[in-house]
């Protein structure tokens, strides 16, 4: 989540998603050319972008921040999600 550069401490949480179901659609199209108009040359692009997105989200836990860690003296472990903090 967030890092104190001077001190080293590493602020973190465990997060999770149960039920998550995202669906994503995108179409791009570009072409490019150039042109000389009044004598000068023109180098052009043209395109269209189109993005569907759809998410679900059933149930999202989010654990405890905890301030645990040092990113000098860094130890793996100790993140638990707590199944109580479901939102």
């Amino acid at each position: 989540m967030r890092v104190n550069e001077s001190t080293g401490a590493l602020t973190r949480r465990a997060d999770a998603n149960y039920g998550f179901d995202r669906r994503v659609q995108y179409t791009a199209w570009d072409t490019t050319g150039s042109a000389t108009l009044a004598g000068m040359r023109h180098d052009f692009t043209i395109g269209v972008d189109h993005e569907r997105q759809q998410d679900y989200l059933a149930e999202v836990y989010r654990g405890t921040a905890v301030s645990d860690q040092n990113i000098y003296d860094i130890s793996y472990g100790g993140l638990n999600l707590d199944s109580n903090s479901l939102r």
